[in-house]
């Protein structure tokens, strides 16, 4: 499995990082990615590291911050699926405001890995019929925009932008049907110095604070 090490988008302007997320198939991962990342320097970092070269997307020139790092040893430790119907949730962004999310459906799967001699918790997720509550305006709701890092496939159509477009107030939840966010490929939700800190045998629900560690990209910094 490979981790890919990336400036984190989801940081507030005084405070930067980076973000870690996996994939086992880099180049299902590069079709995406490639696709939504709008910054040349970036690609390129990303294309040398894959080549063969230390190159990080950050300030430091730290070999553990390598963009491209694979591990054909990684483990996977245990993991989980959940299904949710109807599903309603809050996420904050980085300045921990909050906006309420429903969808009618929610598959998330969660891992347990190591890689690298680290423990990591991912996930994945897919959310149809998604949509989120107008921030202007009591009991509407409107198209949910992706503000976090480009992990994230959306499915819209232009009839519903255009029913939610300007001052349109949506009152009917069925307009969002066909509206899909999904990863293409792990997200860190944690890690652990054990997996037993977080024990997916165990786990019956996910908690609010890991569903907005897992879904932090949909809101990101400021969205």
């Amino acid at each position: 499995m490979y981790k890919i090490m990336l400036f984190d988008r989801n940081g507030v302007g005084f405070c930067s990082g980076v973000a870690s997320f996996f994939t086992e198939d880099l180049e299902s991962f590069e079709k995406h990615w490639l696709d939504l990342e709008d910054d040349e320097d970036t690609k390129e970092r990303y294309l040398k590291s894959k080549a063969g070269e230390i190159v990080t997307d950050y300030y430091s020139d730290d070999p553990s911050l390598n963009i491209v790092q694979q591990d054909p040893n990684c483990q996977i430790l245990a993991e989980k699926k959940f299904v949710y119907h109807q599903k309603e949730w809050m996420l904050y962004n980085s300045y921990n405001c909050g906006s309420q999310y429903y969808a009618d459906e929610v598959e998330i799967d969660l891992r347990h890995i190591k890689h690298q001699e680290q423990n990591f918790l991912i996930g994945k997720y897919k959310l149809t019929g998604v949509y989120t509550k107008d921030f202007f305006a009591a009991d509407a709701y409107t198209v949910c925009n992706i503000w976090g890092n480009p992990v994230l496939i959306q499915t819209t159509s232009e009839e519903t932008r255009d029913a939610c477009r300007g001052r349109n107030i949506v009152m009917d939840k069925a307009v969002f049907r066909n509206e899909k966010i999904e990863t293409y490929c792990w997200v860190t939700v944690g890690i652990y110095d054990s997996p037993e800190e977080m024990n997916l045998a165990e786990l019956t629900d996910i908690p609010d604070e890991l569903m907005e560690r897992l879904m932090f990209d949909i809101p990101g910094e400021a969205g």
